[in-house]
């Protein structure tokens, strides 16, 4: 079978009416910049952002004495309750540090009634007007037809008051509640923007300019951050000049010609057409917002939400799913570059989490704060997740996964070896001076985000959330010593192994919290259940899974958020039962995406299958969806690639393209009639796996370097080789 078209084009995103508020706006970003597409029933409206914009002024409280792993434990111990909050969690109720708005762009009286988003070209078009972000250069460009109309930057309200449009209990500080002073405002000929001086002596300008063409106009604007105002200014004024010199067609035509090569990488035709419009969405969403060479993606992206108030959750890094979750797609869906990106950061960000792990756990090694700035050190929040000692061992994984995935050789050794080696050596330091009945432990313990803020949040035995990212953690180094033929290493890796506990069980034999408690309601984050997935120690057939997933179904769904749905969408797949994938997947395109596709976190929906009806977006639930899709139609693990290995039966005609197996293999197949028709496989270098359908039957295959091996799966027999 043939898709008719790339699935990019086979799904535009059409609102109608305009949406009047930034965050159901239609996105368009480059990684970098990033732009919502809204109007006010009076102009057209731009909502601007630059993923590295934040304001990263120090935190006090934890660069004092008594800011310690050590302290905190004392104080749970102790209940005392009231100085956690006062030492460890109240910084995080500032203003700052924050991602900060980029301001809007207004294009005056233009009203258009409805917006049209064509993924496959990553263009807005508006009544006369289109506009891009161009995809490798940091401009955003704007088209229109006839004479050219008021055209505007407006700031933040920084340094002046401002009523916001929204209330929102997520987001309660405002700009102005950061102290700034005045923006300098930018008013010239065919120029309007501002400069704003941030508190680490950096400054910020935002500009637009704009130019009379044939049969219309034409503007570009731009986001600078420089080391003082009239450095940024000036080398804005440059983008904007080089940028209109060019001209709208010319950038227009390398901009398609780079989405077009992006989108050509992974192609697939599903029988479910929510399903298959839902990965279109958020393949797109995910390939504007993750780009190597950019900033990683937080909770928002390149979209941080333009309300007159500073963004939700101060638009952070949240390492107890979120950043993980986001680049669960990446891999599989070959999105190597991108995923390369979020971990050059988590590698250059080292030394500030190395200076955390000596200060606050006063071991070696390295630990990752679980809310973190853009420089990746501690912001604080509730604080048994934020001060988890965890939260480096599951960052880890997606040095170790990548490894896995690309088999490249170089990769682990100057990547991922060194990182997991650091984690480990902090996990040995923490854990050797607790143990206890012959086996390490922590003296504080927990498992987001069971028991919210409460005193029963602590643990004084491990959870399995983070006894089994300790593990996996260990597991990897184990493996890679082996390889790597570092023979003392691996004997001290296993060594640590043997001393750590097996996983804690509930009476129905499936995975606890931790000893002595079971799961017995319904909650948002499956923390305790990181073993099965995304880290799968355990078999998809492991009893402990089936009784986990059991138990879940039977607490259901009433505290779930839209992630939640994505991540059961994510273990249903690894478990093999695509009727319930599919099912998880639905629920979550319905009842948890605005019109606009964003995850809402809450529901939305009218099929209140949550107690939590509200809207505040952040992208992990859109990108762990992705994910999910994927699984149903291709795993891998040691050597074994699994061809449709949880579809629902009833899908019989499917295929896809350009998804990548465990080893750098490239598969393509198709479903025809319920049966796998074809198949070709692919990689850069010469090795054997064994392909294996829904059904069981398997085939054992070399591929050559270079070459892509085509297999005629009915008759379980190789055509020759093609170049």
């Amino acid at each position: 079978m043939t898709a008719v078209g790339h699935v990019a084009r086979r799904h535009a995103l059409t609102l109608d009416p305009l949406p009047g508020r930034s965050g159901a706006g239609l996105p368009l970003a480059n990684g970098l910049l990033g732009a919502l597409v809204w109007g006010d029933g009076t102009d057209l409206i731009l909502s601007l952002d630059r993923t590295d914009l934040w304001d990263l002024r120090l935190i006090p409280e934890y660069a004092g004495s008594g800011y310690t792993n050590d302290a905190l434990a004392g104080l749970v111990e102790a209940g005392a309750m009231d100085a956690i909050d006062t030492r460890f969690e109240a910084p995080y109720r500032r203003p700052a540090p924050t991602k900060l708005p980029g301001g809007r762009m207004r294009v005056g009286g233009v009203t258009p009634s409805a917006a049209t988003l064509d993924l496959w070209r990553a263009e807005v078009v508006a009544g006369g007007l289109r506009t891009v972000v161009d995809a490798d250069s940091n401009i955003g460009l704007l088209w229109g037809s006839g004479g050219i109309p008021a055209l505007t930057i407006e700031s933040p309200a920084y340094g002046r008051a401002a009523d916001a449009t929204v209330s929102d209990m997520l987001s309660p500080h405002r700009p102005e509640d950061l102290d700034y002073p005045l923006p300098q405002i930018i008013t010239e000929v065919a120029r309007s923007g501002y400069i704003e001086s941030l508190p680490d002596g950096r400054a910020v300008c935002v500009l637009l300019g704009w130019r009379d063409v044939a049969a219309g106009w034409e503007a570009a604007w731009t986001i600078v951050i420089a080391g003082s105002g009239d450095a940024a200014g000036t080398e804005a004024e440059q983008c904007i000049a080089a940028a209109l010199k060019v001209g709208f067609a010319k950038r227009l035509a390398r901009h398609r010609a780079w989405w077009e090569v992006e989108w050509g990488k992974v192609d697939l035709t599903l029988p479910d057409p929510t399903i298959e419009r839902q990965w279109a969405l958020d393949a797109y969403k995910f390939i504007a917002a993750a780009r190597r060479g950019a900033p990683p993606v937080a909770l928002q992206g390149p979209w941080t939400l333009d309300n007159g108030r500073l963004p939700p959750w101060k638009g952070d890094y949240h390492h107890d799913l979120n950043t993980q979750m986001t680049y669960w797609p990446a891999l599989t869906g070959n999105r190597l570059d991108a995923h390369l990106g979020f971990l050059d950061w988590l590698w250059d960000t080292r030394d500030a989490c190395r200076e955390w792990t000596r200060s606050f756990f006063q071991v070696e090694g390295l630990a990752v704060p679980m809310t973190a700035d853009i420089a990746n050190r501690q912001l604080g929040g509730w604080a048994p997740y934020t001060h988890s000692a965890t939260s480096g061992a599951w960052l880890a994984q997606h040095f170790v996964t990548h490894w896995r995935m690309t088999g490249d050789e170089a990769f682990l050794r100057d990547r991922a070896w060194p990182y997991v080696r650091e984690t480990c050596i902090f996990i040995d330091a923490l854990t050797r001076r607790d143990a206890r009945a012959g086996k390490r432990a922590l003296r504080l313990s927990s498992s987001p985000e069971i028991g919210d803020n409460r005193r029963e949040a602590w643990f004084a035995d491990w959870t399995n959330y983070d006894l089994m990212l300790c593990r996996a953690a260990l597991d990897a180094a184990v493996a890679m010593t082996d390889i790597l033929g570092l023979a003392d290493e691996r004997r001290r890796w296993l060594a640590v192994v043997a001393d750590l506990p097996q996983p804690a069980l509930d009476d129905l034999g499936g995975f606890a919290v931790a000893p002595g408690v079971p799961a017995t309601v319904s909650h948002r984050h499956f923390s305790y259940l990181v073993m099965a997935h995304p880290l799968r120690l355990v078999a998809p057939d492991d009893p402990r899974v089936v009784a986990s997933i059991a138990t879940l179904e039977q607490l259901g769904t009433a505290n779930w958020m839209g992630y939640t749905f994505a991540w059961m969408a994510g273990l249903y797949a690894f478990a093999g039962d695509g009727a319930a994938a599919a099912r998880m997947l639905g629920h979550f395109a319905s009842a948890f995406c605005g019109p606009n596709s964003f995850h809402t976190n809450g529901e939305v929906g009218d099929e209140r299958l949550t107690i939590w009806p509200f809207d505040a977006f952040t992208l992990e639930g859109n990108c762990a969806a992705m994910a999910a899709i994927q699984d149903m139609l291709l795993q891998s693990s040691e050597g074994v690639i699994r061809l449709f290995p949880a579809v629902p039966p009833k899908w019989r005609d499917l295929e896809f393209s350009g998804l990548l197996a465990e080893g750098g293999i490239t598969v393509a197949a198709s479903l025809s009639g319920g049966r796998v028709d074809s198949l070709t496989l692919s990689s850069k270098r010469t090795q054997q796996c064994r392909v294996v359908d829904a059904d069981g039957t398997g085939l054992d295959v070399e591929i050559i370097a270079g070459r892509t091996r085509i297999l005629d799966w009915p008759a379980l027999a190789a055509h020759e080789d093609r170049s």
